[in-house]
Parts: C-alpha cells; sequence; structure tokens
C-alpha cells in the first residue's frame, strides 16, 4: 500500500465502523433512520463510545426535545467509503430544486444554483498571484470537525499601530506598546488584517461579537476567474471551485452585516450571471437590490479592433441584509462625457427641467491608484460608501488588494476593516493607508479637502503550517527542501492521517524520492494539517508557541477578553 493512502481516510470511519459493529450493513442502518428506529436512537444518543459526537452531528436542541437530522445522517451513510473532499453535488453546474438537488430543471419557483463541491469548503492559500494551488474540499458532513477547527478564531501575532506620529518618527518602543493598547481597549480601531481572508472573517466574527458590534457596508472586488488574474486553481472544476470560493466567503459575510446592511460585489461578463443566482441563494431573491454597471474603460486603440464587441464595462451586484430595513441615500451629481456633454450619475437625480432620473450606470473616473491590473478609482467608491453609510460606519473589504476601499473609507471619516492574504499587503497596501493618514492628495482627497489625520491597526495572524507552506513553495534547492523537510517533523503540525508516520520516513522512501520537486512539494504539504495554518486563540497559552506576556496582553484586548 501507497504511505500516502492514509493521507485519504477519513476520521469518521470510526463512527461507520461503530454504527456497522453493532447493526450489520449499512443498508440496514439505512432503514432504521428511514423507520426512526429507537434501537438506532438509543445507541446514537447513549451507548455507543462516540454518543457525544453522534448528537452532535445528528441531533438539534430545540426547546426541551431533541430533532433527530434525518437527511444528514442519510448523506453521512451515502458518503460511507468516500474522503473528506467529496462532493455529493453533481459534477455539473446548473439550476435546482432547493430540497432536491440531484433533480434539474429549467424553471421553477423556488430554485438555486447547484456544482461541484457545493456541500465543502475551500480555504484558498495563494500568497502570490503567481501561485497555483491543488487545494483540498473539506465535505461539510464527513470533515465537520476539521472545518470546526479551521473556523475557531486566531491568535493575532503581530500589532503594529500606524498614525501619524509614528510614521513621522522613531518612537519608544514602549510607548508604542501603550499606546496601541491604550487604542485596543479604548477604541473600535480601524483594521487591516494578513492572513486568508476565510480564515479572517470567520476570527472577526468572535471580534465583532465580543465588541457588539456590526457591519453597515461590505464591498469586494474578488477575483474574476478568467484565467489572467488571482484566481489560479490546477482543478478540471475551476468554474466550480470559484463559486464555492465565493460562497463560502459570502455565507459568512452575511452574518457580518447589520440588518441595515448591504454588500456590494464587483464582477465582470465571466461569473456575473452564476454569482447572481448563487447571491440570490444567500441572500434572499427579495435582498437583490441592484445591478450597477461600472465603465470600466474606453472603446480606443486595441479593444477598438477586437473581433468581439469591446469589453468596457463591469458590473457590481448589491444586495441588502434586509431590504425593509436598509435606506438608500440619493447621490446628486452630473459628470462630463467624453464628448464633453453633463451626464448624470447616481439614483433618482432630479434635472434641471425637473424631471426624474433613474440612473444605475456609473461612469469611470480618470484618476485611480497604480497598482497594474484592476486599479479601481476612489470616485468609484465614494459613490458607493456615500450611497449607504454615514460617518463612523463600519466599512469591510475582504479582498483589500491597493487598499481603495480602505483609504476613501478613511478619508471619508468612516471605519473599516480590510483584509488581504497576498504579500504586496506589506509594501502596497499598508503604505497607501499610511499616506493617506499623512495626508496625500490623491483620488478624491482635493474634492473633500482631506488634510490627513487617524490612525489603523495591521495585525497578522499567528501563522503555524502556514508559514512552512511558504517555505515549500519558495525553495528551488533540492537539499534545501529536504533539510525543511526534516525539520517538520519538529516543527510542524502534521496531518493526522498520516497514521503514525513521520516525514523523515517519508521521505526517505523510493515512492517519495522517484517524485519531481513540484509533487514533493505538493506532497510534503499535504502531510502538514491544514487546520493548523494559524494557531487557535484558545491554545494562546500553550508554551510551545512562546507567546510573550504582551502578546497576550493585546490578544486579550483585542478580543475584549476579561473586560
Amino acid at each position: 500500500m501507497s504511505i500516502f493512502a492514509n493521507l485519504d481516510n477519513s476520521n469518521n470511519n470510526l463512527l461507520l465502523n461503530d454504527l456497522e459493529n453493532r447493526f450489520g450493513d449499512i443498508y440496514t442502518i439505512r432503514i432504521k433512520a428511514l423507520d426512526n428506529d429507537e434501537n438506532l436512537f438509543a445507541f446514537l444518543l447513549e451507548k455507543s463510545k462516540y454518543s457525544d459526537t453522534f448528537k452532535a452531528y445528528f441531533f438539534k436542541q430545540a426547546a426541551n426535545n431533541l430533532i433527530f437530522l434525518k437527511d444528514e445522517f442519510l448523506k453521512f451513510l451515502n458518503l460511507r467509503l468516500l474522503s473528506n473532499s467529496y462532493t455529493a453535488c453533481a459534477n455539473y453546474i446548473g439550476l435546482s430544486f432547493e430540497k432536491k438537488q440531484e433533480k434539474f430543471i429549467k424553471t421553477d419557483g423556488d430554485v438555486v444554483l447547484n456544482f461541484p463541491f457545493k456541500d465543502g469548503v475551500i480555504k484558498g492559500g495563494q500568497t502570490k498571484d503567481e501561485q497555483k494551488l491543488n487545494e483540498v474540499f473539506l465535505n461539510n458532513i464527513l470533515a465537520k470537525d476539521e472545518i470546526d477547527v479551521l473556523f475557531t478564531p486566531k491568535v493575532i501575532s503581530h500589532f503594529e499601530l500606524i498614525s501619524q506620529q509614528n510614521s513621522n518618527q522613531n518612537s519608544n518602543q514602549n510607548s508604542d506598546y501603550e499606546n496601541l493598547l491604550q487604542v485596543l481597549q479604548n477604541e473600535n480601531p480601524n483594521l487591516l488584517i494578513k492572513a486568508n481572508n476565510l480564515i479572517a472573517l470567520h476570527t472577526l466574527k468572535y471580534y465583532l461579537q465580543q465588541r457588539k458590534q456590526k457591519v453597515k457596508l461590505i464591498y469586494i472586488d474578488p477575483p474574476y476567474n478568467t484565467g489572467n488574474d488571482s484566481f489560479n486553481y490546477n482543478n478540471r472544476f475551476n468554474h466550480s471551485t470559484w463559486l464555492c470560493f465565493m460562497k463560502n466567503r459570502l455565507e459568512i459575510a452575511k452574518q457580518l452585516l447589520s440588518d441595515d446592511g448591504v454588500i456590494f460585489i464587483q464582477c465582470d461578463d465571466n461569473e456575473q450571471a452564476y454569482l447572481k443566482v448563487l447571491c440570490d441563494e444567500i441572500f434572499g431573491r427579495e435582498n437583490f437590490f441592484e445591478c450597477l454597471v461600472w465603465e470600466s474603460g474606453k472603446p480606443f486603440g486595441y479593444k477598438a479592433t477586437e473581433t468581439k464587441w469591446p469589453r468596457i464595462k463591469e458590473y457590481i451586484l448589491q444586495y441588502t441584509k434586509n431590504k425593509s430595513n436598509y435606506k438608500h441615500i440619493p447621490i446628486y451629481t452630473f459628470e462630463k462625457s467624453s464628448s464633453g456633454n453633463d451626464i448624470l450619475c447616481g439614483n433618482l437625480i432630479k434635472a434641471k427641467e425637473n424631471k426624474v432620473y433613474s440612473m444605475d450606470f456609473i461612469q469611470g473616473a480618470k484618476e485611480s491608484y497604480k497598482f497594474g491590473q484592476g486599479q479601481k478609482p476612489e470616485r468609484l467608491l465614494e459613490i458607493i460608501i456615500e450611497s449607504s453609510t454615514n460617518e463612523n460606519d463600519l466599512v469591510l473589504d475582504f479582498f483589500a488588494g491597493s487598499g481603495t476601499t480602505l483609504a476613501v473609507a478613511h478619508k471619508m471619516k468612516r471605519r473599516y476593516i480590510g483584509i488581504e492574504q497576498m504579500d504586496y499587503i506589506q509594501t502596497i497596501t499598508k503604505q497607501r493607508l499610511a499616506k493617506v493618514i499623512d495626508g496625500e492628495q490623491g483620488g478624491i482627497s482635493k474634492s473633500i479637502n482631506w488634510n490627513g489625520g487617524g490612525n489603523f491597526v495591521y495585525i497578522e495572524l499567528a501563522e503555524l503550517n502556514a508559514k512552512f507552506k511558504q517555505k515549500i513553495n519558495a525553495v528551488n534547492d533540492y537539499n534545501e527542501f529536504m533539510l525543511l523537510a526534516k525539520n517538520l517533523d519538529s516543527k510542524a503540525f502534521l496531518n493526522y492521517k498520516l497514521d503514525n508516520k513521520n516525514i523523515t520516513e517519508i521521505i526517505s522512501s523510493d515512492e517519495f524520492k522517484n517524485l519531481n520537486l513540484d509533487k514533493q512539494k505538493q506532497m510534503l504539504i499535504a502531510c502538514l494539517d491544514a487546520n493548523m495554518d494559524y494557531i487557535p486563540l484558545q491554545e494562546i497559552d500553550d508554551e510551545n508557541y512562546k507567546f510573550d506576556a504582551q502578546v497576550k496582553q493585546l490578544n486579550n484586548a483585542f478580543y475584549k477578553i476579561n473586560n
């Protein structure tokens, strides 16, 4: 047997083996479940040595009663011999009945978007645009324990307060710490977070709960899955991977929104139609508010010579948490067209002739932050933020990129949280916000008389296996690679599916040695526990991590623990 075979075996087999040892084959167990058999219930809740796990997986409390989640239990039995990354959804994409997703339809009053791996989680672990990954999909039923650990709040290992004082001069380390602690204890600070955005969003859920806060506006400009952007995944389900990637993030994003909150999602023709149906399912079709069209370019130059219609527009889908609670703020502006004529920009704008226009077209501005592809003008974000928020409202962008959303929010006196996992966060995003604080005059600064001020806190989640994965992907020398691999046994958290094998044993095998370096990297990364990319907050006192007293105190202040 291959030494890698156990990497695909689920720990949930223990539960299934326990059931089979008591009742026989899976078909017998299915019949008992369908019949609500009392002996099966007694075993699941009392007699099995895994009763606590069965109860947590397949029962829910309602008043003083336990309700058996029969559909979840039957799905669990159906996936008997399949790995944690198995998908019960069909391997093609289409519309289906909400309660019978295996049956595809053309029209119906209650439909959802079905796609491979919809019933799972994809973490998305890139830190560089050029990286291509073979991501593992964790099934929501088979890998419940792994997903629960993955989404626990994490330790913050690095804190940095950026303000006019410490951006312009060298300050005392002790005073920096005291100032930072005071901000975390007494304010709800602006945040810039370097981390995987799915993990960070679940950490933010705990952070916001502790501080009794909600997000008023979310704006995201995710990768468009064009094949030329940062969404790089090596699998034949690239389209469904993108949908799963977005579904995981939009579901937790919805939980962070206030009841009168709103989300804006930018996209292009490549995925707009599918994203609209997915958002209808997550936010509710009744909460769809608008599809804005942004003029992202002009039909000049090479675009005018294309064999298809030139692409000069992008879309921004707008959904509310609850449309009945949301209050849209009309914006009245005139813009110059390319021919020099006045055009209206905004919603329900009253023109000079006392005519009322309903506009959903936003003209592209000439300025933008220099960041290569995907650059967005500050004027676009000003319109979005002004339409839905007031001063001191909280704005979130979990695909922060160069930081345009955060820069505009800062200038408009909104609070904000930005998340970016790419390495350029240090050299581009963070530096841009520091310049905003110092009073830079680009973008909307002059039109709103921006002169600088304010602060933000830059933080990084405490990495464990994530930093080893980065080192594995970066190394190109074979000897350095082997030395790094040998150190993993003592320094990294290994996948429990290795079945008591260690890294040294694996890399010494002929099977491993016969692989090329890229395959060896993939297998080595597979040997690491994906749930321990970042260190859970509940383990901050573990002596193995050596967190000092200051880091612990800052985490307590950040999460409002013992306050």
